[in-house]
């Protein structure tokens, strides 16, 4: 809704003074208590092997194929010669500013060869309603948490899973899906521990947006040098390493698409269409 919308807006205002780049700012989200994010969490591990979730998982793959098709209409890639030489598994990062950024990054890859992709998401998505909740659940995605015990065992497990089945892994280094924010924001380590952890390289996005007059919105995807472990570091130092050269190389990216300096005050036009 308009009113909601707006006040997301003003979330995304109040975050930036407070200097807060990765806090949540939607209202109708999901929020968990520690006790609902374990029913959550087991139910989901439990239901991953059943007859019913690989029946969804199939359906929800069909729903994000389409997705995808009709987001590649409005969408253009740049960059494509950065994924050269680049056949195995990979993380891939991202700004997060839409519901619709799966369809985008899936696009994307698929317009460059690679097929599968799982999509890291929030426990608590998987308590929302609706098609967006249905896409959550069961369209090749691996829920993060703050439960210990599952960011621990089998978080990590999930990731190696995938990798080593040659898949790619998006990982939203933004944490938190700030809705048509243009700008990128400050990442977070996780994406680039594992990526050091399993020795993958880093597949770096920064997704352009702009509006028409008829409202309708265009994507322009630019693919970033591809980010590699320095094997010569510890895990720590390396991870940090990769993390401050995607987040430099997505503001670069910002400035080179809309030709201005970027800063954290909040600016018209930082929020597409609006």
């Amino acid at each position: 809704m308009i009113g909601d919308r707006e006040q997301v807006y003003e979330n995304i205002k109040l975050a930036l003074q407070r200097r807060q780049y990765n806090s949540k700012v939607e209202i109708n989200d999901p929020v968990l208590c520690l006790k609902d994010k374990e029913i959550v969490l087991k139910n989901y591990l439990e239901s991953r092997q059943t007859r019913k979730f690989i029946i969804n998982r199939m359906v929800a793959e069909m729903i994000l194929h389409a997705g995808t098709a009709v987001v590649g209409l409005v969408t253009s890639i740049t960059g494509k010669e950065n994924l050269a030489g680049i056949t195995g598994p990979a993380i891939v990062t991202c700004n997060h500013f839409s519901p619709l950024d799966p369809a985008i990054v899936s696009f994307c890859m698929r317009k460059n060869g690679f097929k599968n992709i799982n999509f890291v998401n929030q426990d608590s998505n998987l308590a929302m309603k609706g098609l967006v909740g249905y896409m959550q659940r069961y369209a090749d995605t691996m829920p993060v948490s703050s439960m210990r015990w599952f960011m621990e065992t089998e978080f990590p497990g999930q990731i190696k899973n995938a990798l080593d089945k040659n898949r790619l892994v998006l990982i939203y280094p933004e944490q938190e899906m700030w809705f048509n924010y243009r700008k990128p924001r400050p990442c977070k380590r996780g994406a680039y521990l594992y990526a050091v952890k399993f020795n993958v390289p880093v597949i770096s996005l920064f997704v352009e947006q702009s509006v028409k007059s008829t409202h309708l919105h265009r994507f322009r995807v630019h693919i970033l040098p591809v980010i590699y472990p320095d094997s010569q570091l510890d895990e720590r130092t390396a991870s940090l390493k990769m993390q401050h050269t995607d987040y430099e190389q997505k503001c670069s990216a910002y400035v080179k698409a809309y030709g201005k300096k970027l800063t954290y005050d909040f600016e018209d036009g930082d929020i597409a269409g609006r």
